[in-house]
């Protein structure tokens, strides 16, 4: 009998992986005792709209730069079953006007390694801090380029069912107006 469960689960698991923002597998029933608890306290109220207003100023200020084409290595850890695509041969992502145009040696970290672009990063934390299931423990934006440098959140109402993504480098190759700057 245990095999079979664990047959199961690890065929679910395998078929469904759970990542980013898997609160959708709540029930509806406890999605809207979580948005009744998110309503009540002002408090997580404030927060999350405090992180909502930090990320629109932080997109405004990626907008603003006008940068044109970038190179980025992000990993992300979880409690999750890995994606078998998950380890690009090249880890540093190189994206123009919003699009993976390449790839180059990284450096070498630990997590999983993940191919975005700053703009689905934005897209990411956003749909979290709209999630009434979901909450967003860290949130640390990049000082002159507004995206997401560390980010950590979980579904509280299921164990182990969190999220961390690092941005490990970013650079810009070409901007249209700015200088180019270089962080790690």
């Amino acid at each position: 009998m245990n095999k079979q469960i664990a047959f199961l689960l690890v065929n679910v698991l395998v078929t469904c992986p759970l990542r980013g923002q898997v609160s959708a597998i709540i029930p509806p029933h406890a999605r809207d005792s979580l948005a009744a608890a998110d309503a009540r306290s002002p408090i997580a109220q404030r927060n999350r709209q405090r992180s909502l207003d930090s990320l629109a100023a932080g997109r405004r200020r990626w907008t603003l730069a006008r940068v044109a084409e970038y190179q980025l290595q992000v990993h992300e850890d979880c409690f999750c079953v890995p994606r078998q695509d998950s380890a690009p041969q090249f880890p540093l992502v190189i994206i123009r006007r919003g699009a993976i145009v390449g790839h180059a040696r990284g450096r070498t970290v630990g997590g999983s390694l993940n191919e975005t672009t700053i703009d689905s990063l934005f897209v990411v934390v956003e749909r979290d801090l709209r999630d009434p299931g979901r909450v967003v423990r860290q949130l640390d934006l990049d000082s002159r380029y507004g995206f997401r440098r560390t980010y950590y959140a979980e579904t509280p109402s299921i164990p182990d069912l969190w999220l961390s993504i690092h941005v490990d480098s970013f650079a810009v190759t070409h901007a249209d107006s700015a200088t180019v700057h270089c962080s790690s």
